[in-house]
């Protein structure tokens, strides 16, 4: 079971496209999985917000793992960050959202880290370099930080609207900033 070709070559294309359709249960569920399981509870904003703040240190968590693994060079630990940093996201979708998005994101880190393994053993670079700077690093992890952010924001304040455009803003924005970082980075010196 590993990566097609076009899966191996735009991993963010079917990542995104994997959030997307999470996402897209709220159209038959608008509870997200946190409130489902602290909605009933004697105090459940605070229940909220402890989850969704543990939500935010785990989502962090991925994102530091990842910008490092970048800098290093060590895929194992950029795809648990991922997953992890996909955990804290998957908090924010319905029941349904949730299990999609794990589970999705888990197959989905599975075949690229198997098709990683065999372009590796055919003795052809894997599509994750080494950058050589943490500044590299941290943009090409730009949306994960922004999402980050929009994390701390939503738990601070609660408010659903202002966590919804930020996240909007966040994906757009990091998605640009990730654009112009390949690109930039693939012109000859």
């Amino acid at each position: 079971m590993i990566a097609t070709d076009l899966e191996y070559r735009y991993p963010l294309a079917f990542h995104l496209a994997l959030v997307a359709a999470a996402f897209l249960t709220y159209l038959f569920d608008p509870v997200d999985v946190v409130w489902q399981f602290v909605g009933g509870t004697a105090s459940p904003r605070l229940l909220e917000r402890l989850a969704f703040g543990l939500a935010t240190v785990v989502m962090l968590t991925g994102a530091a793992l990842c910008t490092r693994a970048w800098k290093s060079g060590a895929r194992g630990a950029r795809h648990f960050g991922n997953f992890l940093f996909i955990v804290g996201i998957a908090t924010l979708a319905p029941l349904a959202g949730f299990i999609l998005l794990i589970v999705g994101e888990g197959l989905r880190i599975v075949r690229l880290e198997a098709r990683e393994r065999l372009e590796i053993s055919r003795g052809s670079t894997p599509a994750a370099v080494r950058l050589r700077l943490w500044p590299d690093a941290v943009v090409r992890e730009a949306m994960k930080w922004l999402l980050v952010l929009t994390m701390v924001v939503f738990v601070a304040t609660t408010s659903d609207r202002a966590a919804e455009y930020l996240a909007a803003g966040s994906v757009i924005l990091g998605t640009a900033i990730r654009a112009w970082f390949e690109r930039s980075s693939q012109k000859p010196a």
